[in-house]
């Protein structure tokens, strides 16, 4: 049985994969406000292409970890370390830009925190160690 901490990890994980998809969403309805006419196209282009990519990666690691993939755990933490390099630039980023975004990008941070402290718990490893021994008997 799942322990409790990862499907609560799931949870949490694709409540940020969507908060995203929320954000990207908003900025795009926003764009011709703050860009010229002439590179909106490109914008929404490279919004949608983010938007589709992350949002797909992020449900499918999601669904990964409820399946016992230790890997999906190892992928997600290495995101995780980039994101933590890059967030204080996309936190003013988006807060220059769109404050809304801004909100909801500390909000998922706060998320993927949280998720990441529950998938690396003690409890979440035994679970996974319990299918690796029972694929070697």
């Amino acid at each position: 049985m799942k322990p409790a901490n990862v499907a609560k990890a799931e949870q949490l994980l694709r409540i940020s994969s969507i908060l995203g998809l929320c954000k990207l969403i908003l900025l795009a309805f926003s764009l011709k406000y703050l860009f010229p006419s002439d590179r909106l196209e490109f914008f929404l282009l490279f919004l949608f292409l983010e938007g589709v990519i992350g949002f797909g990666v992020m449900m499918f690691l999601a669904y990964a970890i409820g399946k016992k993939k230790n890997w999906a755990r190892i992928i997600i933490l290495i995101l995780y370390i980039i994101s933590l390099l890059l967030s204080p630039i996309c936190i003013i980023f988006w807060f220059y830009v769109f404050i809304i975004g801004g909100v909801i990008n500390i909000a998922q941070f706060v998320i993927k925190d949280t998720a990441i402290y529950f998938l690396f718990q003690k409890s979440s490893l035994d679970w996974i160690k319990q299918e690796k021994q029972a694929q070697h008997e």
